[in-house]
């Protein structure tokens, strides 16, 4: 069901699940997925997922120790794997998403015992591991003692971020300031992060508090907000607890324009300077006009197939700006594409700091026929 709502976004997940774990190479990954709406939450970590240059093997998985009440059986039996049944499997990365639980302590939950169990298996089985929100909280309290603390109101909105460390690879790409969608009852304090010399502090804002902790030998990561959401999960989320009749809902800050539920939401972070089109009006203007054609995949991806004309300048490259700078004109637009929109908007959004007018192949070759 997940891929039939990506299928009606025009996202082709067609080579991003990889079923035969055979098959080219390809990433391993996990997700204990223990959000209320399964389905949802599943289209959100595909969605993103289809940025990878890279196959993937994609497992999800379930706690035996508990029954969702949101999601039909069937779906999880024929859709999940139990924990048990990858237990003894190796993974390049782990997710754990969040869950509605925040207000009980992490002991009363009635599965905290097999996800202790899960949390070690992680450490020694898995490359990389992701944490989001009460994942983050729960995976920080198991490891590290540190305790969540209760918000007198819901932290609830989209709120603006700063990167305490613009050199580290995982932020290549992102703006200056950077906006992450956060719905939850409780938080954890800095403070208590600085007690943990293992633990950097890599996001924060004044607003929401601390965004982004890692534990970077350990290549662990702790995300308190909702980075994954789709555009509407906020208004989704509003109109539920609307309609539950809770009186203490307030309008998602930041969120709908003018601050009125009435007006449509928008996209944050585009400039002016960056326009998005579909395949055919790409291939117009790249046929029609004097404009430099990049490619920000890998090598490899272009040597497997290209736009012809377009020159590569890989933006996973640790001197993408510099070779961006050496080889492009600013006086003449720019036309980037990659694998599926999402690494050219990256690249797009750099060289329009820089004063270029960017057009970018939207879906991008996973479109392009």
């Amino acid at each position: 069901p997940a891929l039939e709502l990506l299928a009606n976004e025009q996202f082709s997940i067609s080579d991003l699940i990889v079923k035969n774990k055979d098959a080219k190479p390809h990433l391993k990954v996990a997700v204990l997925n223990l959000m209320p709406l399964k389905i949802s939450t599943e289209a959100d970590i595909i969605r993103i997922m289809s940025n990878s240059p890279l196959y993937i093997h994609l497992d999800f998985i379930y706690l035996e120790s508990h029954t969702p009440k949101n999601t039909p059986v069937e779906h999880i039996h024929e859709f999940y794997k139990p924990f048990s049944a990858i237990k003894n499997d190796k993974y390049d990365g782990f997710i754990v998403t969040g869950a509605p639980i925040e207000l009980l302590p992490f002991e009363e939950v009635s599965y905290w015992a097999e996800l202790e169990g899960v949390f070690n298996w992680a450490r020694q089985n898995v490359v990389s591991s992701l944490y989001i929100c009460w994942g983050a909280q729960a995976a920080l309290h198991h490891f590290h003692g540190i305790p969540k603390y209760e918000l007198e109101k819901k932290l609830f909105g989209v709120y603006p971020h700063t990167v305490t460390d613009t050199s580290y690879p995982l932020f290549r790409g992102f703006d200056d300031i950077f906006h992450v969608p956060h719905s939850r009852h409780t938080t954890i304090l800095r403070e208590d992060i600085l007690k943990h010399p293992e633990l950097t502090i890599f996001s924060e804002t004044d607003q929401a508090g601390i965004y982004l902790i890692a534990d970077t030998p350990r290549k662990e990561f702790y995300i308190t907000g909702h980075s994954e959401y789709a555009p509407m999960a906020l208004h989704k989320e509003y109109v539920r607890d609307m309609q539950k009749g809770l009186k203490t809902v307030e309008i998602p800050y930041n969120y709908y324009p003018n601050n009125d539920p009435a007006f449509s939401i928008f996209s944050r972070g585009k400039s002016d300077n960056i326009k998005s089109l579909k395949p055919s009006e790409f291939r117009k203007l790249i046929s029609e006009n004097a404009i430099q054609l990049v490619d920000v995949r890998t090598p490899e991806e272009y040597q497997q197939h290209k736009i012809d004309g377009a020159q590569l300048i890989n933006i996973y490259d640790a001197n993408f700006e510099n070779i961006l700078d050496a080889n492009l004109d600013p006086s003449i637009p720019v036309a980037v594409y990659c694998h599926s929109g999402m690494r050219s908007m990256s690249a797009a959004k750099i060289l329009a700091k820089k004063g270029f007018t960017v057009y970018n192949l939207r879906g991008g070759m996973l479109f392009w026929k």
